[in-house]
């Protein structure tokens, strides 16, 4: 039953999330691990030019990983045969990899996984799993999406962003500097955030991702 009297919380607003029929999940670092545990994926090459995060993820999770360069395209230089628990990840740096790039990596490898964090609007294809941030594109303190078809059987809790929000709030409110630390330590916390799905609040703020993509274009 819901608590009735005192004051009130935050409203439901539009519930009209952009990606609505992907996996919510609580960070992009989570949503990696969850394709690893569905898969049961053993090695992860990884590109050289890559914040550190998914190689920390790796190295907590017992995934072997190893570097490979890209090319002037972004392309990656890469010739070797993938085992069955061997995937390639591949980052779509800065929205440079078209639809039809993706699926000549998908054909020519099979075992990709796609990184669209700088690519919020660019859409899933059918058979990638496929990685998406939340807060690099909006107001929020977490939240990731996850395109895959392949299920993961454990249970996962809902995770709880109200102690995040304090950057997101403050910003909004004042200046973006004067809250840059309470940035840095959200950021922090992530590296030992376990997997969970994406919290109520930031599913809440979400729901208008699909009016703004609609007022940008």
């Amino acid at each position: 039953m819901k608590e009735i009297g005192g004051y009130f919380g935050l409203e439901q607003l539009v519930s009209n999330e952009y990606y609505k029929d992907l996996i919510p999940l609580n960070n992009g670092r989570n949503a990696l691990l969850y394709v690893l545990k569905a898969r049961n994926i053993k090695k992860l090459y990884i590109p050289y030019y890559l914040c550190n995060s998914v190689r920390d993820m790796c190295s907590r999770n017992c995934c072997e990983f190893e570097y490979y360069n890209v090319d002037t395209e972004f392309i990656p230089i890469f010739n070797k045969t993938l085992a069955d628990d061997e995937y390639l990840y591949v980052v779509n740096y800065y929205g440079q990899l078209t639809n039809e790039k993706i699926l000549s990596l998908k054909q020519q490898f099979v075992h990709i996984i796609l990184d669209n964090t700088q690519v919020f609007f660019q859409k899933p294809l059918n058979g990638i799993d496929t990685i998406y941030s939340c807060r690099k594109f909006f107001g929020v303190p977490d939240g990731a999406y996850l395109s895959t078809n392949k299920r993961l059987s454990e249970e996962l809790e809902i995770d709880i962003s109200r102690e995040r929000m304090t950057h997101i709030l403050g910003c909004y409110e004042g200046v973006a500097s004067d809250y840059y630390s309470h940035f840095q330590n959200n950021d922090a916390s992530f590296k030992s955030e376990p997997l969970k799905y994406m919290s109520k609040l930031t599913h809440n703020i979400l729901g208008n991702t699909y009016i703004y993509r609609y007022e940008l274009i």
